[in-house]
């Protein structure tokens, strides 16, 4: 033995140590002593099964907003705990942060953690405001964002775009988490105008002429370096005007020569102007007196109605006069697509223009005519133009999935007490079971039909699973102990009313077996929830034949009329050297009533009265029988019992 401390130390595996390391169950004792004595204490150590096990997977990363359920990898779990004090064996992670979840049973405790991180949201975009170029003039656009993919209207996808005109021109940005777009409208500088100042004039002597252009938005450079927007003269000379603007410049010039013949006047081209215009006729002369068709005498006419008109002027050379058409009509054009709208997967939307014949119509790929079908999600753009003026109109499409169909698994049958967690695929889409309720999991509980349906305003599918639970229970009423003659064959029958396994201890796996020889023979029937054995001892009996006369007459000690052609039959039998005359028996019950008579060579009985199965059971027998043996007639009473199993 280990001595420590004067006490030595005997473990049952034959060790003295003070202590013994535990690795596996059973029954571990320990005897102490010293000079005073000894005593001996035991425990024992049972196993508590398989440790826990949890594994909830990689980090991973959530756009805003986004919830993803989890749904852990575990084994021989009992209960859970997650770090929000919640129980569920799956969580719900809704931002970022550290998830931790905690498993246990009876044997140990596991423990596993993973990190949600947030993705970059989508910034918002920004073109800059809208801008105004000159023809041919060229202009880039640009987009700084890190970490985006882009999309310009042509279908490209660097960080800058080289404006192709004026126009309304957008852009998109998008990441994991969504998208982001704007606009910007680029309007056209107008064109340096067109610059006449007419034909050559003739100056009356005292004539003061007058110069006036009248080109609104430019800036007047005269040859005497005036920046007015008028100039007169009395005298003959060169007259030279620059005009400019943001896009450029023109120049002309008028010659002054002195002339007795009478003044000139030249109203220009019909005036073709949109409705809710205001149209001004000058004269385009000075220094003469003015007469126009309704008598008024300005040196300009000012209307806002068509109609034909006539002025005529007059200096002291002369008098002269011209008529111009004013037409006012038309509107500028005014394009409306409607708000912008979700449409669902396979479904297109007609975009159409209500533009005039005289308005021309184009979209945002080129395509001119009226209506424009959409089939795609994106940003669409109607231009229209006409002589009033420019419009355009976008309105943007988006498309919506109906969800994908799923499954709740297969119809499952439990057994009393258990139950199962239904759960949700990760979906967006809006979840309800069937009993109205839209959280991502149920317990299932009740045998029933539990459905779950997925929708969204594009459709809804639906999965249900079924169920039940399990009652049956097998029953063993096979006697415990059976008696065994030589030549028997015993049959032991565990048939249930469903289906059921069942395992012999002779390795068979029928309802029923038969035995031929003495010993302890056991069965485990099961069924899905529950497993009953039951032991039984064939053992051999003393009393398994009657013999009289040399032990030429056998009757035996028990039968089983099951029908299946093997000891179905209690009979009694002789030798062949015995002559019988006659055989008359009755059997008897434990209770004493007669249960069978007859009176036949051989006597037989089947296990039957009138017509009704007897019950398993021991019987009681009487038998006569008068035979001849040697010449000799004998009479003989045997009386015994017989055991009856089915």
């Amino acid at each position: 033995m280990r001595r420590s401390g004067n006490v030595n130390y005997l473990w049952n595996d034959n060790s003295q140590n003070q202590q013994l390391l535990i690795t596996t169950p059973g029954t571990y004792s320990v005897t102490v002593s010293n000079a005073c004595g000894t005593d001996v204490d035991t425990t024992i150590i049972l196993d508590g099964g398989p440790a826990p096990m949890v594994a909830l997977g990689n980090d991973f990363e959530i756009c805003l907003g986004e919830t993803v359920i989890l749904a852990p990898v575990f084994s021989n779990v009992d209960t859970w705990l997650w770090h929000d004090n919640s129980t569920l064996p799956t969580f719900t992670a809704s931002g970022a942060g550290t998830i931790t979840v905690e498993v246990s049973n009876s044997c140990s405790t596991d423990y596993d953690t993973l990190v949600v991180s947030l993705l970059q949201p989508v910034p918002s975009l920004d073109l800059g405001p809208d801008t105004a170029i000159c023809s041919g003039e060229p202009l880039l656009l640009f987009i700084n964002t890190p970490g985006v993919s882009i999309l310009w209207p042509d279908g490209s996808s660097s960080s800058q775009y080289s404006v192709p005109g004026p126009g309304l021109f957008y852009a998109t940005i998008f990441n994991e988490c969504g998208q982001s777009y704007d606009t910007i409208l680029v309007n056209a500088l107008p064109e340096i105008p067109a610059l006449d100042l007419g034909t050559d004039q003739s100056l009356c002597p005292g004539e003061v002429i007058t110069i006036s252009p009248g080109i609104a938005n430019v800036n007047y450079l005269w040859h005497d370096g005036s920046t007015n927007s008028s100039y007169q003269t009395n005298a003959e000379e060169s007259i030279i005007l620059t005009i400019t603007n943001e896009c450029g410049s023109n120049t002309d010039t008028l010659e002054i020569v002195e002339s007795t013949q009478g003044p000139q006047v030249d109203l220009g081209n019909d005036i073709l102007e949109c409705e809710g215009a205001t149209v001004t006729i000058p004269s385009g002369i000075s220094g003469v007196d003015y007469l126009w068709q309704d008598g008024s005498a300005n040196a300009q006419y000012v209307t806002t109605q068509s109609g034909v008109f006539i002025l005529q002027v007059s200096n002291n050379c002369g008098t002269d006069s011209d008529t111009i058409l004013v037409d006012i009509s038309g509107v500028p054009p005014a394009p409306v697509l409607g708000p912008d709208t979700t449409l669902c997967e396979g479904i297109s939307l007609v975009l159409s223009s209500a533009a005039n014949a005289e308005t021309a119509v184009e979209w945002q790929d080129g395509s001119t005519s009226l209506s424009y079908t959409v089939s795609a999600a994106g940003i669409f753009i109607l231009d229209e133009s006409n002589r009033c003026g420019d419009a355009s109109d976008t309105i943007v499409i988006s498309y919506l999935d109906a969800p994908d169909p799923f499954t709740l698994g297969h119809d499952t049958t439990l057994c009393p007490g258990e139950s199962i967690i239904l759960t949700s695929p990760s979906t967006s889409f809006e979840i309800q079971w069937q009993d109205g309720s839209h959280q991502p999991m149920i317990i299932a509980d009740q045998a029933g039909v539990y459905s779950l349906q997925h929708s969204n305003e594009c459709g809804s599918v639906t999965d249900a699973i079924t169920i039940d639970y399990d009652t049956r229970i097998p029953h063993l009423n096979l006697d415990s102990t059976i008696s065994w003659c030589e030549g028997d064959i015993i049959t032991l029958d565990a048939t249930q009313p469903f289906v059921a396994g069942y395992l012999w201890s002779t390795g068979a796996t029928s309802p029923s077996i038969q035995v031929i020889s003495p010993g302890q023979y056991s069965v485990d029937v099961s069924a899905l929830c529950s497993v009953v054995s039951q032991n039984v001892d064939v053992v051999p009996d003393v009393d398994c034949i009657i013999s009289e006369t040399h032990n030429h007459i056998y009757i035996p000690n028990v039968f089983s009329p099951n029908g299946d052609g093997i000891n179905d039959f209690f009979s009694v039998s002789v030798g062949s050297d015995l002559q019988v005359k006659s055989m008359q028996g009755s059997i008897y019950d434990r209770w004493g009533n007669l249960v069978y008579s007859a009176e036949a060579i051989p006597f037989t009985w089947d296990g039957y009265f009138t017509d009704e199965t007897m019950m398993d059971g021991v019987y009681v027998y009487a038998i006569t029988i008068r035979y001849t043996d040697q010449g000799k007639e004998i009479e003989t009473v045997l009386a015994g019992d017989v055991t009856l199993v089915r």
